[in-house]
């Protein structure tokens, strides 16, 4: 299933940005799926950075990773399974290393059979309301806030 992800989304992220990245990871975890592309930033991008415009490269960044979340949102479907119900891009022009984290949809909670233990005791899983994120800044330019599903500034 990693492999599948991991191949999948690298090649969503070659056929938008005309190169992909020397590196992907993938973490799975519970209702999320992480995915790191490192080197991903193409030479345009390299440049604009090295003449102080990272901001120009970080808004442009974010809007093609967020203009791929319905296509990589279904190859981690097909995938796990399971919906998605949110996701997530980070980009950092000064590393060139960019981030796409999925939430899935919790799968519902396994009643538990009196006297009986295994997989069914874990506890259901909660979901808590959305937290907006602040603004923060990094060395090159302000990082804008965006709303919980990570699609609109706020």
């Amino acid at each position: 299933m990693h492999q599948k992800i991991s191949t999948g989304l690298t090649r969503v992220y070659k056929s938008v940005f005309g190169r992909g990245p020397t590196r992907t990871t993938l973490h799975l975890t519970g209702d999320v799926v992480l995915c790191v592309f490192e080197e991903a930033a193409t030479p345009g991008q390299e440049r604009l950075t090295a003449l102080g415009r990272a901001d120009i490269v970080h808004a442009a960044q974010i809007e093609l990773q967020r203009a791929m979340v319905p296509e990589m949102s279904a190859i981690v479907e097909e995938a796990t399974g399971r919906s998605v119900r949110a996701c997530v891009c980070g980009f950092d022009a000064e590393v060139g290393a960019a981030t796409n984290t999925f939430l899935l949809v919790p799968e519902p909670a396994r009643t538990r059979t009196p006297g009986v233990t295994g997989a069914g005791d874990a506890a259901p899983v909660r979901v808590l309301p959305p937290v907006r994120p602040q603004r923060t800044t990094t060395s090159a330019a302000v990082v804008p806030a965006v709303d919980a599903a990570g699609l609109e500034p706020v």
